[in-house]
């Protein structure tokens, strides 16, 4: 499993936290850009896996190789589909995900406790942290495009969603309540939001809508991530 985690920690870092909007764009119109998204991808993961890269090195690299082919297939998607951003993101995250399990499933099933960033982590906390960092990065998309799909404004649709003062807002809100679940209570996780929804309520009935889907992606993400991380935690704990 920590294998996995740290996999997947490799993919958020490269795939949102490394990856700027000029970025995307690069991506998409030239093998340039591709290319490089790819070997940051590489290093971070790489990065992760730190001195035990000598024993998964060839786990990094086919990560990447696989990233590089999920991202052509779902550029190519992207392009037929340009209504349908929302359905590419997910379509894209989901590809990253199954593919790295099918790595990790094939390369080491019986892999021991990986040290992420040289750090000896539980499973639990490292996909506590895993899953912030999911929420914070990549729940800012997943807000955007799911706003897009249901409740667009007119210039709402822009190729690239900036790093802007409303998405850092996001990022705050989504990333403060799944800590605030984690290391509180559950129901608490539900307090960051509440800013937002103050702020959704003097505004017109369209922008209105719009401020709740980006909040209720929001928070549907925090609440699948909670779940996982508990059923992560709960296996952790069990001893057969």
């Amino acid at each position: 499993m920590s294998l996995f985690l740290s996999l997947l920690l490799g993919h958020l870092l490269g795939d949102f936290v490394l990856q700027p909007g000029r970025l995307v764009v690069a991506k998409r119109n030239g093998v340039t850009g591709l290319v490089i998204h790819v070997a940051l991808v590489a290093a971070s993961t790489a990065a992760v896996l730190g001195a035990q890269l000598g024993r998964y090195w060839l786990a990094v690299l086919l990560a990447a190789a696989v990233h590089a082919v999920v991202e052509l297939v779902t550029i190519a998607a992207r392009f037929r589909t340009e209504s349908r951003g929302l359905f590419v993101f997910v379509l894209d995250q989901v590809l990253h995900a199954l593919t790295l399990a099918a790595i990790v499933m094939w390369l080491a099933p019986g892999a021991q406790s990986v040290a992420t960033f040289g750090v000896q982590l539980p499973n639990a906390r490292l996909a506590a942290a895993v899953g912030i960092l999911c929420v914070t990065f990549l729940g800012s998309i997943l807000a955007f495009e799911t706003a897009n799909a249901i409740v667009p404004l007119p210039g709402a649709r822009q190729p690239i969603l900036g790093l802007d003062l409303p998405r850092v807002a996001g990022m705050l809100e989504r990333g403060s309540a799944l800590v605030v679940a984690l290391a509180v209570h559950p129901l608490l996780g539900l307090v960051p939001f509440l800013p937002r929804v103050l702020y959704a309520s003097r505004l017109p009935a369209r922008r209105r809508a719009r401020q709740m889907l980006e909040a209720t992606a929001g928070l549907a993400l925090c609440v699948i991530t909670y779940a996982l991380i508990a059923v992560i935690a709960l296996l952790a704990s069990y001893k057969p």
